[in-house]
């Protein structure tokens, strides 16, 4: 005999069919709990129409067998498509469809890629990126996203950003050693942030992140090695190249030959101008930052060059152009350089192009050589506004090139280096002003130096014998021009005489004594 269903539940059984046509099976759990009238004899389980209204009409709309107006509460949706359901966010005025959120930004885990540390994300990274991205927010997880090619970043106003200069990591794991392994090539206002990248792979060329012809470019808080090893697999760091406006701010970069390589084509070319630098660490390379021929302009601060063997050059290896106003800021350390602390050779400079590098940093303890070294800078000028350039090995400044100028600020100590505080290779006459020297081993000047002329009549003029009394007479710091001192190569008596000033410090017979600016020995009167 054919069983008869109630009224109610068929009524149940079809809305329960509308939910599941609508929403899968998550949203049985949304059916009342009714029980029916002809099972349990009991009035209290006839369902009225009120109680079916309020349920059935407010719980679900029900219309071509989808449900609208539906709230869920402790439960899940799963195979379900929402792109066209509307969203209203906390605090807003507008509904949005979830399809119109979810493209605010490009999700890369919606594109395929994994960043899980097994899976080679090269072609899914790179397929997000063939068209050139504009105006959008490409964003990597926190993550290992393994490659084994170039990642090419095509942005126009738009920015690739990571969870973390620690948190997402990009590892190299291919075969080729001569390759960029990010390239972010032109564009317009590219900004890439929050990731790190290293190789498993010793390279033997390319950079770890090449910018090339980029106009307004940004780097912020990205990493050029692997924080938590020895190793140090990357050729170059970041390369920037051809910039027209590139900031670099919160960085870290380490590699076997240039942690930061900066060069253009020089005047002339539209990408050839303003690098900033600022809040990094550049250390344990061949050259921590390398200035690479036909760049105008690059200013750093707040940063620390350390532990290279050169902490920063200056010259014209990749492009046989002038550089043009190199400044290191009063926060640019340069310490512990293997071998120097600076290194000019920028053979193309011109003094009417701007031919200027500015130290105004500490330069500290270069190891072998010297703190300051100029092989090549025909007529161009070095200003030195440190508070101190100390400790070198060799020279706190040596020059080898007759024609470069030299200008130090009056309140920098060039003191305690190995030999001279300041020496020459050859005749240097170039000096236009010095600042404090003394407690050099081998004295303030070397032989080749021609002090700066004491023409300034607030400095006076005195000999030996009539010298005012360092620290009685003459306040500790005061100036003076000794007539008759005697330079290193001068007899006794033969004196033509140079610069000196009241030194704080105590000499053997206790008190204060005028130290000469070109021997380093005490001129006592």
């Amino acid at each position: 005999m054919k069983k008869h269903r109630s009224l109610r539940q068929l009524l149940s059984m079809g809305a329960a069919l509308a939910v599941s046509n609508a929403m899968g099976s998550a949203c049985a759990q949304s059916n009342p709990n009714w029980r029916s009238y002809a099972e349990t004899g009991k009035v209290a389980d006839i369902v009225g129409a009120l109680q079916w209204n309020t349920w059935f009409g407010l719980k679900l709309d029900v219309n071509g067998g989808k449900a609208q107006n539906l709230t869920i509460t402790g439960g899940s949706i799963s195979e379900a498509d929402l792109s066209a359901g509307l969203a209203l966010a906390n605090g807003g005025t507008t509904s949005r469809l979830f399809s119109d959120r979810f493209a605010d930004y490009i999700n890369v885990r919606d594109q395929g890629v994994k960043c899980d540390g097994q899976t080679d994300d090269t072609a899914a990274i790179n397929a997000i990126f063939v068209a050139r991205i504009q105006r959008k927010r490409v964003v990597f997880p926190a993550g290992t996203c393994l490659f084994s090619g170039t990642l090419t970043f095509n942005l126009n106003s738009s920015s690739v950003v990571g969870g973390g200069s620690q948190a997402t990591q990009f590892v190299y794991t291919g075969l080729k050693t001569n390759i960029d392994l990010i390239d972010v090539p032109g564009g317009y206002n590219p900004v890439v942030q929050g990731f790190s990248v290293w190789s498993q792979t010793k390279m033997t060329a390319g950079a770890a992140i090449h910018i090339s012809q980029t106009s307004y470019g940004w780097l912020k808080d990205v990493v050029a090695t692997y924080l938590n090893t020895s190793q140090n697999t990357l050729w170059n760091g970041l390369y920037i190249d051809q910039p027209n406006f590139v900031s670099v701010d919160g960085y870290y970069f380490q590699a076997q030959n240039d942690a930061l390589v900066i060069s253009a084509l020089g005047i002339g070319t539209p990408y050839q101008y303003d690098v900033f630098l600022n809040n990094g660490k550049l250390s344990e390379s061949a050259v921590g930052m390398h200035v690479a021929g036909g760049i105008d302009n690059v200013h750093a601060d707040n940063t620390e060059i350390t532990t290279n063997a050169i902490n920063v050059l200056d010259d014209n290896a990749l492009v046989a152009q002038k550089n043009q106003e190199i400044f290191l800021g009063k926060h640019v350390v340069t310490d512990q350089a293997i071998q120097w602390n600076y290194y000019i050779n920028d053979a193309k400079c011109s003094l009417a192009n701007y031919g200027i590098v500015e130290v105004a940093g500490p330069v500290t303890a270069a190891k072998t050589y010297d703190n300051i070294y100029v092989k090549s800078f025909p007529g161009c000028e070095l200003v030195v506004s440190s508070p101190y350039v100390t400790a070198a090995k060799r020279d706190g400044i040596r020059s080898a090139d007759g024609s470069a100028i030299l200008a130090v600020a009056p309140q920098t100590l060039i003191t305690a280096n190995g030999e001279f505080g300041v020496n020459a290779e050859f005749a240097w006459s170039k000096v236009l002003s010095i600042g404090q020297l003394f407690g050099n081993v081998g004295g303030s000047y070397g032989p080749n130096v021609v002090p700066p002329a004491l023409s300034n009549p607030s400095t006076p003029t005195y000999t030996l014998a009539t010298v005012p009394a360092c620290g009685a007479s003459a306040a500790v710091g005061a100036r003076a021009y000794l007539s008759d001192m005697t330079k290193p190569g001068e007899s006794a008596g033969s004196g033509t005489g140079g610069p000196a000033f009241c030194s704080a410090a105590a000499s053997s017979g206790g008190s204060s004594y005028w130290a000469s600016q070109l021997s380093g020995k005490q001129a006592t009167n």
